[in-house]
């Protein structure tokens, strides 16, 4: 018997897709699916595409495109509880979409007109970004969730997916390795365990050559090694809370499929991974709000894989990362959260360990400080969201999604933001552009800094801050300093802890 490509059980299983638990949990989403088929797929239109090239708007696009997969999600879900033919249909339609659609790029990454002049895509050129990515992984968990039922009811569809992944994804990922996500000519970041892990889906469902599949898992592997070791000592992440889901939560999925290879980390790695676990609990403020440096979001507004840094954080014996993940276990969206991508959801929904695992209350530790970032943060009754949350910000304004925030200040009463950071515009064109910084929420007029004889905080490592230090009260010689030796700026120690800096242009 062939082993399973992919880690979840996939249409055969009867006993887990007709499971009571999981009928239920699907039941809003296979609702929705049901209304939906026979209706008008989201369309991604030429005109669309090319509005980013011509007014700078990129959103109208991308919510198509991501409409598009949330539907195709739904439509799989509801094939796999009840694979009748009206169903697989309907997902059959969703993927032919996916194949026809004349990029798999977002607009707002593709160089089809730096190259090219052009603001519609060039199909001989495809361009590896995170939409391509996106596709491929939900093609790839399609292919293995339901392959079978694609065979009888619809011969054909899995050979136009290999085709199209092969062409658009594997064949691009493979032939070029100077695509600058990998650390080619630019500091990692977000996009690369992002893109890597869902190239690992792909090779690992898709790929028929037993040899080349190896080539590309140890491909991806030293590519997820190397953003372990991008990160600081810390686990600080400069771009944020929102952005740990989009860069380090990516790379413990990623690890996950690794693990699922045969592939498991170094010890290096699993310093890295162990710290930035530490991570997403330490920016909590209470209730659903979280401290929002950079492009990050206060309030986020989808639920993320909780389950995956459960299961991280009792690897490495991290009580407190266990149980904030656990606090989420019992909430709406805790065991499965129909806005979720398809490999994220089913993840999740058939992670027996998390349906198992029992609800906490969320740490709300005392204080935490990650000198990589000059982000510290403290409250006034440690386990309890009462009282008073502040958070301070140093660092330099020239990192990941930055804002000119340097010695901005959150603070929050019982876990609710009163003194607060605005956030992130919508992403247009020039948003990560040489003109970034004029964008007014990314001001520092617009952060509670101030003005040193009119002049505003400028962007780069070189205007650190300096002199940074945090102390314990109850205890003043326990006092940490964000700079290593004196004199030597914030960024030096940055460098040294293998930080990264924002990327001009490039955007999620």
């Amino acid at each position: 018997m062939t082993a399973a490509p992919l880690p979840a059980p996939d249409v055969a299983d009867r006993g887990f897709w007709a499971s009571d638990r999981v009928v239920e949990a699907l039941a809003p989403a296979v609702a929705t699916a049901d209304a939906e088929r026979g209706t008008p797929w989201p369309q991604t239109l030429a005109s669309q595409y090319a509005r980013f090239f011509r007014d700078g708007d990129r959103t109208v696009y991308e919510a198509n495109v991501a409409a598009r997969h949330a539907r195709l999600t739904r439509a799989t879900l509801a094939a796999l509880l009840d694979p009748r033919t009206d169903r697989v249909d309907e997902v059959v339609d969703g993927v032919l979409l996916l194949c026809e659609q004349s990029t798999w790029c977002w607009a707002a990454h593709d160089d089809t007109h730096t190259r090219f002049g052009r603001v519609t895509p060039t199909v001989t050129e495809p361009y590896l970004d995170l939409g391509a990515g996106e596709v491929a992984a939900q093609l790839a968990w399609i292919d293995h969730l339901i392959g079978p039922v694609l065979d009888d009811r619809a011969p054909g569809v899995r050979w136009r997916i290999r085709q199209e992944t092969q062409a658009r994804v594997l064949r691009p990922f493979t032939e070029r390795r100077d695509w600058w996500w990998l650390g080619v000519d630019h500091p990692i970041m977000n996009w690369s365990p992002w893109i890597q892990g869902n190239v690992l889906a792909a090779n690992l469902a898709l790929e028929e050559d037993p040899d080349q599949r190896r080539a590309v898992t140890a491909l991806v592997a030293e590519g997820i090694a190397a953003y372990w070791a991008s990160l600081p000592a810390d686990g600080g992440v400069d771009e944020g809370y929102s952005y740990w889901w989009q860069g380090a939560a990516r790379a413990l999925e990623a690890q996950d499929l690794l693990r699922f290879a045969g592939i498991e980390p170094e010890p290096a790695a699993l310093d890295r991974i162990h710290a930035t676990v530490t991570f997403p609990h330490s920016m909590h403020l209470g209730g659903d709000w979280y401290v929002n440096v950079a492009d990050s979001v206060a309030r986020p507004l989808a639920t993320w894989p909780w389950n995956v840094v459960h299961a991280w954080a009792l690897r490495v014996g991290d009580g407190d990362a266990a149980r904030h993940a656990a606090s989420y276990r019992g909430l709406p969206g805790g065991l499965f959260d129909e806005r979720s991508s398809l490999p994220r959801a089913v993840r999740m929904l058939s992670d027996a360990a998390w349906a198992e695992a029992p609800t906490a209350a969320p740490p709300l530790v005392g204080r935490a400080h990650f000198p990589s970032t000059g982000i510290a943060v403290t409250r006034s009754a440690p386990g309890s969201a009462r009282g008073l949350a502040v958070s301070v910000k140093g660092g330099h304004n020239g990192e990941n999604h930055n804002h000119v925030d340097v010695g901005s200040v959150i603070v929050a009463l019982d876990g609710v933001p009163l003194v607060v950071d605005a956030g992130k515009p919508t992403y247009r064109a020039g948003t990560f552009g040489p003109d970034r910084y004029e964008l007014w929420a990314l001001r520092g007029d617009w952060h509670n800094v101030p003005r040193i004889r009119g002049v505003e905080q400028a962007p780069g490592e070189q205007y650190a801050a300096r002199g940074f230090e945090v102390w314990d009260d109850e205890s003043p010689s326990h006092r940490w300093s964000s700079l290593s030796r004196p004199g030597e700026s914030l960024a030096g120690s940055r460098q040294r802890a293998g930080a990264h800096r924002r990327v001009p242009g490039r955007s999620r």
